[in-house]
């Protein structure tokens, strides 16, 4: 193994951070107005869940790895900074559990599956809109419909897509039908839904959707009111007096952006934040130490890994170039130096433990020499310079001066180009980066993996193909597999698919990872899920 500078820098960090943790002592009790005095008296049994409602104020602060860039959900539903919000703001007609992924109804009370291609929906009555407007059909209607129109370039278009009629039949009832079967509809129907009104209100000529607005200012069902967001500082809900669930114990809920991972784990030890949503790989052993922190571990289903635009001409269209890229990849040091152990490497989209992994993929593993042979048969033999784009987070950053740090001994010269939240998803959207650094979470279908990721018609802004892969011989496939209702049948064709994708290598995956999230002791019935992170907090509160 060769050993590197930045291995230097991790094993430096991780000393600073024992005697700077050290040093820190206990932390100091949450922020409080400064006239409230403050209860010294520890319980007596902290686990014990208290008998009386709590009496301190409810407001809990999160601090968050970047800030989000749409808070629509129709528009900015592609990313964990926005979900965090949105799915506190909105409901959808269902939902699932974390474990069994067994369906769970929210708005809907009933689905009906009549057949492959029709799904009949009966909504709940008497919930009740931010604004005080009751939830119809007529919403669901609308908010599907922009959802599948492709002027409207929403995040999930092609989720959508293949409904083909919204049938409605009163204000309680409707029924979804589809052009073809589609095997993971069902969980299509996770979707927010939005006021048609407040969207038509604030609607005009240049934005019919409303979205100018409604993305800078939500409006759903969901146990938490939008109140503001003060950019670069924090956003700000508040609990949902009349949510049709009872009003959450939490008054407020505070996200605050927070870049530098340190200063998250800092500010959650001495309690200026009650959740840390992403604790640094280097810090997690440590943390977990802290008797006055709780620091949880999921298995995230995704990956991290490096995008390579293959359309944005010379050099990246050339597969030899990409492939030579792939094998200068050092996931196994990746994962000891920077994630500390949290994570596996990664050689495909699909991780192990779905039911339509496929673990024989071509692997490009950690190969100079082979890198370079590569680039000399594609006519690089002295490398070229190359643009690198991640979002402003500090585990990424270094991951990506890592990914430098090697192509530059194979004579690629890259220049990276760290962006806050919003300016680096506006960016993704242009469809003009020639490399770039994201992760990707999936929900429970492999299309979830392969669609909006690879197929020819999800790129931006229809959906996440950010690095414009396009094989009409991989849509094939990945379209008879969507429509196949025999599971054994549509693994084989996702092996198949999964197997193509990196072969041609526009993206270099580079590992699995678990996800630390530290919290409050203080912070009781709270529990972060991999698929709708905080909406939890609707059963959480404080305590004394």
């Amino acid at each position: 193994m060769r050993v590197t500078k930045w291995m230097w820098l991790a094993i430096l960090m991780s000393l600073f951070l024992l005697f700077f943790t050290v040093g820190c002592g206990a932390p100091a009790d949450p922020p409080v107005e400064p006239d409230e005095e403050v209860d010294e008296e520890e319980e007596e049994e902290p686990d014990e869940e208290p008998v009386a409602e709590p009496t301190r104020d409810q407001i809990v602060y999160i601090g968050v790895s970047s800030e989000p860039h749409r808070l629509d959900p129709r528009f900015g539903a592609g990313t964990v900074a926005a979900r965090n919000v949105q799915t506190l703001v909105h409901d959808s007609l269902i939902s699932w559990d974390d474990e069994t992924l067994e369906i769970e109804y929210v708005l809907a009370e009933e689905v009906n599956v009549i057949d492959p291609q029709t799904y009949e929906v009966k909504l709940r009555e008497g919930v009740l809109f931010h604004n005080g407007e009751e939830l119809t059909t007529a919403d669901v209607e609308y908010t599907y419909n922009t959802l599948r129109d492709p002027d409207a370039a929403a995040s999930n278009f092609s989720h959508y897509a293949p409904i083909v009629e919204i049938e409605v039949h009163d204000d309680y009832s409707l029924t979804f039908h589809l052009e073809a079967p589609n095997m993971p509809f069902l969980y299509r129907l996770r979707a927010d839904i939005v006021s048609k009104s407040y969207s038509e209100e604030h609607a005009t000529d240049d934005n019919p959707y409303g979205d100018d607005y409604t993305n800078m200012n939500p409006l759903g069902t969901g146990p938490f009111k939008f109140v503001e967001w003060r950019t670069g500082e924090e956003i700000i809900l508040e609990a949902n007096d009349d949510y049709w669930q009872g009003r959450p114990k939490l008054d407020r809920v505070i996200f605050r952006p927070i870049p530098d991972a340190t200063t998250r784990t800092v500010e959650l030890q001495t309690g200026e934040i009650h959740i840390n949503e992403e604790i640094d790989p280097v810090q997690v052993a440590i943390t977990e130490a802290d008797e006055n922190v709780v620091v949880s571990r999921r298995s995230q289903m995704g990956f991290q890994s490096m995008g390579i635009h293959v359309n944005l001409g010379e050099p990246t269209d050339d597969v030899r170039v990409r492939q030579a890229i792939a094998h200068m990849m050092p996931r196994e040091d990746i994962i000891d130096y920077v994630m500390h152990g949290l994570g596996e490497p990664a050689y495909g989209p699909i991780p192990p433990g779905h039911w339509a992994h496929e673990p024989n993929v071509p692997r490009f593993e950690y190969d100079p020499a082979r890198a370079q042979e590569l680039l000399a048969d594609a006519g690089y033999p002295d490398g070229f310079e190359a643009e690198l784009y991640v979002i402003e987070d500090s585990v990424r950053v270094q991951l990506c001066e890592i990914i430098q740090e090697e192509l530059a001994t194979i004579g690629i010269d890259v220049n990276i180009n760290v962006l806050e939240g919003g300016a680096f998803w506006d960016q993704m959207r242009t469809g003009e980066s020639q490399m770039f650094q994201t992760g990707w979470n999936a929900v429970t279908d492999p299309d979830d993996f392969m669609w909006r990721q690879f197929h020819s018609n999800s790129v931006p802004p229809h959906g996440a193909n950010r690095q414009f892969y396009q094989n009409p011989e991989f849509d094939a496939i990945i379209e008879e597999a969507l429509q196949t209702t025999e599971q054994s049948k549509r693994k084989e064709l996702y092996s198949e698919a999964q197997k193509m994708v990196v072969e041609d290598a526009s993206y270099v995956f580079i590992y699995h990872h678990q996800r630390a999230l530290g919290q409050s002791p203080d912070l009781r019935d709270f529990e972060y899920s991999i698929y709708f992170n905080f909406r939890s907090l609707m059963d959480a509160y404080l305590a004394d």
